[in-house]
């Protein structure tokens, strides 16, 4: 029995889950942000247990973790480059985005390019008409 899942028992759970979900549609079960588990032992049968639950769906699996997960594909993810992390940023402010690009560069090298703080940032500018990218990169400043 994994810890913690005391309640769902895995065939019960599986079943369930695969009955309302059916085989008509191909889907994808997506468990994002999974921490790092360990021994390997209790990972693998945690994965096991959330894997997509008929053999319509597919399973991706998002973590930190850089081990290898067995029965899964490895892609690895790597910081974007200067060019694609300015890219998405202007997506979120596509009209402003040249006159803003001097920020925008700064604001991407502040973050090392990292996808999420990018999203996240470029939300904000998306949502607030002031938040410029000089005002976003002054995020140091903002309160906790």
């Amino acid at each position: 029995m994994i810890p913690g899942a005391t309640r769902y028992r895995q065939p019960l759970c599986g079943e369930k889950l695969a009955s309302e979900l059916g085989n008509q549609f191909d889907y994808l079960w997506i468990l994002d942000n999974v921490p790092e588990i360990s021994p390997l032992d209790l990972r693998a049968r945690i994965f096991d247990f959330f894997r997509a639950p008929t053999a319509v769906g597919r399973t991706i699996i998002t973590t930190r973790d850089g081990r290898v997960a067995d029965g899964f594909a490895q892609e690895r993810l790597d910081v974007l480059n200067i060019d694609d992390a300015l890219r998405l940023l202007a997506r979120f402010r596509p009209q402003q985005a040249h006159a803003e690009l001097d920020s925008m560069d700064r604001l991407v090298r502040e973050v090392g390019a990292h996808t999420q703080a990018l999203i996240l940032l470029g939300e904000h500018a998306r949502n607030n008409p002031r938040a410029t990218p000089v005002f976003l990169s002054d995020y140091r400043d903002w309160p906790a």
